[in-house]
């Protein structure tokens, strides 16, 4: 066999097309001058830039530039037949190339589609492969269709098969055409399988200087098909095909270094190959240097790897991306980056135009509360909703059963398929949808059920919702007696939703164990009603400081002047009028058993505090 290596080291081709015509200079990176080249030269380097072909190092950005001026020039009115064919042939690869993307260049399958459909109507095989990709994926408007599809690769694999036989006969052999003939022999899809003649075939295409058939002859080393095993070959193969730019050989190349498989184990090539890899479009490569960058907290690979999956068009990369640059995304309280509101709401857009359902529902719920710096809309939100729901999102279905209940959006009121789709987010793990199932049951109207509304309500704080747990301890607070419920139930569920931050709840223990209540069997608690005081003001609520500051100016041992004062005054400067109206009291008249002496100066201040006339008050 001839050594792949030996042909091209990497610095340019000199490898023969089958014509006799070599390509000394197509991987040199100076800009090629079209308007000098024929149509078929330009389809020829052009298909070498883009795959491969002849020894050429994959640049194919530039390929692809040389194609579309081929396929160009296949329209000019005085175009020769000679160049029209040449364009048609361009034109086939070319959809080929952009159905893959490359470089920072997102799959364009609807432009893929529209080009391959000419060439694929004159037999081109290239043609009828992409457009069988198309049909087996649902790509381009192509409608998802599995006997279509076999049907366009029935045709693309006779026609390989046709192409490399004819070409062998003449001695205009086309590489290419080779690898894929030899693909479809390998694999034994839609024509009888003959590994032997896939091998055969892959050895003459890679001494014409292919570099995908360099990395298909590796993979039968490290299978030993047909071949004997041998993972050093295999290696060795791969390598060249990693070299001239092919991307899934970078991709197995970088595993056999992690496994120490036919090289020497080594990080370092592995994760060198996988950058290859991953900027010559392998998705897989790309989110694993995303992973890796996230477990090393290594904030400019998060982005990098990220952004490059996205740019793949991995919709949940994209998503991701938005969830990075909100803020919400944390890992052991590291932030990849600072968040941008701006680069969020951009990245999410992103991610919806690509199809991600969560993406859809949180952008969804930023146009319904007016989020980075959105106007509220309604509509847009329930068509977000809408398009998250469609794609079995928990949330998207959520929310878009709120805006059912409530009529919002445009929609008509509908409570019973609101009820519907709260059931369908709750059996995907939509714990809020239990509460709102809670909410239905509970409401007025002929399907009130105290019974199951709090049978739901328990459901979803089992799986962690706030609201549900706060709406049980308001019902043992409030319909104890009218639905006898159990006390020991009632002061369970108050003590739950205070420590998950009810604040009305640790008001109502405090208040219950400051007065006691006769029905929940609680007595007066001096201790524990300045516990639950205490924890409603961390919770916000300014009153709980007025209500401390009485406590410790009544008569007994826990009489404490200063903190008194102290508690009065936190209540007063968080907006609590009647604490401001104990300090105007205390200043005015003097408070010998606090130890207040009278203070018109302080009294004034306090006063305007409590007309709401002087928001830092202050002593």
């Amino acid at each position: 066999m001839s050594d792949l290596a030996k042909k091209n080291n990497g610095s340019g081709a000199n490898v023969a097309n089958g014509n006799g015509t070599t390509y000394d200079n197509i991987g040199a990176t100076g800009k090629i001058d079209t308007t000098e080249l024929s149509a078929a030269e330009l389809y020829r380097r052009g298909r070498a830039l883009c795959f491969g072909v002849y020894g050429v190092k994959i640049d194919r950005r530039r390929g692809v530039a040389l194609l579309e001026a081929a396929v160009e020039a296949g329209r000019s009115p005085d175009a020769s037949e000679e160049t029209k064919g040449a364009a048609l042939d361009a034109q086939a690869e070319l959809a080929e190339r952009l159905s893959d993307g490359f470089e920072d260049a997102a799959p364009d399958w609807e432009r893929a589609v529209e080009l391959a459909k000419e060439p694929a109507e004159a037999g081109n095989p290239f043609a009828l492969f992409t457009l069988g990709n198309a049909a087996a994926d649902g790509r381009g408007g192509v409608a998802k269709n599995k006997r279509r599809a076999n049907a366009f690769y029935r045709r693309a694999a006779e026609a390989f098969l046709k192409r490399a036989k004819d070409g062998e006969e003449r001695g205009d052999e086309d590489p290419r055409a080779l690898c894929f003939a030899a693909n479809y022999l390998y694999g034994g899809e839609f024509v009888e399988r003959d590994a032997a003649e896939a091998v055969r075939l892959y050895r003459r295409s890679v001494e014409l200087g292919c570099a995908e058939s360099a990395r298909n002859l590796g993979v039968c080393y490290l299978n030993g098909d047909v071949v004997e095993e041998n993972p050093t070959e295999g290696a060795r193969w791969l390598r060249r095909a990693a070299e001239l730019g092919v991307a899934c050989a970078a991709e197995t190349l970088s595993r056999l270094y992690a496994l120490g498989l036919g090289v020497e184990k080594s990080d370092e090539e592995t994760f060198r190959w996988l950058r290859a890899a991953a900027e010559g479009g392998r998705l897989g490569a790309a989110r694993t240097l995303a992973a890796t960058a996230l477990e090393n907290k290594d904030s400019d690979g998060v982005v990098r790897w990220f952004k490059k999956a996205a740019q793949l068009g991995d919709r949940a990369s994209a998503g991701t991306l938005g969830t990075i640059y909100e803020g919400v995304w944390r890992c052991c309280g590291w932030r990849a980056v600072e968040p941008n509101e701006a680069e969020a709401l951009a990245w999410y857009r992103r991610a919806v135009e690509l199809g991600d359902a969560p993406s859809a529902a949180r952008l969804g719920f930023a146009f319904e509360r007016g989020q980075f710096g959105l106007e509220p809309d309604d509509a847009e939100a329930v068509r977000l909703y809408r398009l998250a729901a469609d794609g079995g999102d928990a949330r998207g279905l959520g929310n878009l059963g709120c805006m059912l209940a409530a009529g919002r959006g445009g929609l008509e009121r509908n409570v019973a398929e609101a009820n519907r789709l709260f059931r369908r987010a709750w059996g995907l793990g939509n714990r809020e949808a239990g509460f709102e199932l809670g909410l239905y049951y509970w409401r007025d109207g002929e399907e009130r059920d105290p019974a199951e509304a709090i049978r739901w309500f328990r459901k979803a704080e089992g799986r962690g919702c706030r609201e549900a747990e706060q709406a049980l301890a308001e019902i043992y607070r409030d319909w104890i007696a009218d639905l006898n419920l159990d006390p020991t139930e009632a002061l369970h569920w108050l003590r739950r939703a205070s420590v998950g931050g009810c604040v009305e709840a640790a008001k109502k223990l405090a208040e219950m164990y400051r007065d006691g209540c006769a029905n929940l069997n609680v007595e007066p608690n001096a201790a524990e009603a300045v516990r639950f005081f205490r924890r409603a003001w961390g919770l916000g609520d300014a009153t709980a400081a007025f209500e401390l500051g009485k406590y410790y100016s009544l008569d007994g041992d826990a009489r404490d002047g200063a903190a008194a004062l102290r508690w009065f005054r936190k209540g007063a400067e968080a907006g609590c009028v009647e604490a401001a109206k104990k300090l105007v009291e205390f200043y005015r008249d003097g408070n010998a058993d606090l130890n207040v002496e009278p203070n018109a100066a302080k009294a004034e201040r306090w006063r305007r505090v409590a007309d709401g006339k002087d928001g830092e008050g202050g002593e």
